[in-house]
């Protein structure tokens, strides 16, 4: 499914509409909830749904011989002596029905074909719907994310001009004061960047969200933010041993190896053609009344040679398909075990914080803040306590994002029912 790219600039010049058509306090909606409604409109999803429906009744018709053929012709007949003589004339007419019988190996193998086609139309709209409740249960855990760090930004950006205020009332007497107001104003620019860029950041995941759930492009939302405790995956080994059969990629490269040889033993079936038998009836009602009923038996002789060249072209093609799925097994497990080793160390990073490290330094800047404005605090350690708030809030994030998207990517590539994420 490809969603449409929004360029910085499209988001810059949206951004003034986007707050103005905003609501003013929205209801927080859970991440289960705004998965569910990607899944429920997408119009995608609609599109998979009538493949698979076009298949199965293509397939319908597969095993079942041609419909019969009538045929009737229709002449005059002038009939003359040895000598030239006129003798008589009138109408001729021929009626035939033919029927094209094949046979049931060849019919067998017809329907298999149209089995598999309906089996990998299946496996597409598997494949989408897992995709698309991944993309959006990670985008939408990316839009709270969002959220947390836009706020961040603006809290930030918020004290230094209260900051930067206080101190323009100062005595300016020497060096000193005019540093500092100058150090806290070039701050105060720096976060206003940061929190400018993290708005931008969610009204682009925003916009993303509402056009994966099918709502319009400036609808309010606001995501239930959840605290996330990432499980532990499963080994490995699990993972491979799921893969061979839970894997979308490589489920389909068997089934369309499968088709392959089942292509292959058709063209070599169709090197004994079916053939064609049915009714005839002529009439000739020149020089009498003469009317001539029979049988008629029609099959092709295979003497060009195409049958063999078809089959011939089936079994390379069959012989690649097979390479083919080595070779996409070992794709299979080297994306496995890098994923499933960036997940491990991103839950491992996580780990390492008891609690979530943006509120613990959200609660370190904002009391550097009442002990410097009590005067029991440098400004310098003010201003470091609110850096390093805003760096342990993108990289927090930033893991945690890593982590989920890493986690999905897991169940992606080996189908199994592995949930990275649980809210508490």
């Amino acid at each position: 499914m490809r969603l449409m790219t929004i360029s910085r600039l499209s988001i810059f010049l949206l951004a003034p509409l986007l707050v103005r058509g905003a609501e003013p306090n929205p209801v927080p909606v859970e991440v289960a909830d705004l998965v569910r409604q990607a899944v429920e409109s997408n119009p995608e999803h609609q599109a998979y749904i009538a493949a698979l429906a076009a298949e199965r009744e293509a397939g319908s018709s597969a095993s079942s011989n041609p419909d019969p053929v009538l045929s009737v012709e229709v002449g005059r007949k002038r009939l003359r002596d040895a000598g030239g003589a006129f003798l008589d004339e009138g109408q001729v007419w021929t009626a035939s029905l033919s029927q094209t019988f094949e046979w049931p190996e060849r019919l067998r193998l017809r329907r298999a074909i149209a089995d598999h086609q309906v089996e990998i139309a299946k496996l597409g709209l598997g494949r989408f719907e897992q995709a698309l409740e991944a993309k959006a249960t990670v985008l939408a855990y990316r839009l709270s994310r969002a959220q947390v760090r836009a706020q961040a930004c603006e809290e930030v950006a918020e004290r230094f001009a209260g900051l930067r205020k206080a101190l323009v009332g100062r005595d300016p007497s020497g060096p000193a004061p005019t540093i500092e107001l100058r150090s806290v104003e070039a701050a105060e620019v720096v976060a206003r960047r940061r929190s400018e860029e993290a708005r931008l950041a969610l009204q682009q995941a925003l916009l993303e969200m509402n056009q994966l759930r099918g709502a319009p492009s400036l609808a309010p939302l606001v995501v239930k933010a959840p605290v996330l405790a990432l499980k532990d995956a499963p080994r490995l080994d699990e993972f491979l041993a799921s893969a061979r059969d839970g894997n979308f990629s490589y489920r389909m490269q068997m089934l369309e190896s499968e088709q392959l040889s089942l292509q292959s033993d058709l063209a070599r079936s169709n090197s004994v053609p079916g053939f064609t038998a049915g009714p005839y009836v002529l009439q000739d009602r020149v020089g009498g009344r003469e009317t001539i009923v029979g049988l008629r038996f029609d099959i092709p002789l295979p003497v060009s040679g195409r049958s063999g060249s078809a089959e011939r072209a089936a079994n390379e093609r069959k012989r690649q398909s097979k390479a083919a799925i080595a070779a996409a097994w070992r794709d299979v497990e080297k994306d496995l075990g890098q994923t499933w080793l960036s997940y491990a160390s991103k839950v491992d990073q996580l780990r390492m914080h008891k609690d979530d490290p943006a509120v613990r330094f959200a609660e370190a800047a904002k009391l550097a803040e009442s002990h410097f404005r009590a005067g029991a605090l440098s400004l310098q350690l003010f201003m470091d306590a609110q850096a390093g708030y805003l760096e342990a809030v993108d990289s927090a994030l930033v893991i945690q994002e890593q982590a989920v998207e890493a986690g999905f990517r897991l169940r992606e590539l080996s189908g199994v029912n592995f949930n990275p994420v649980s809210a508490r």
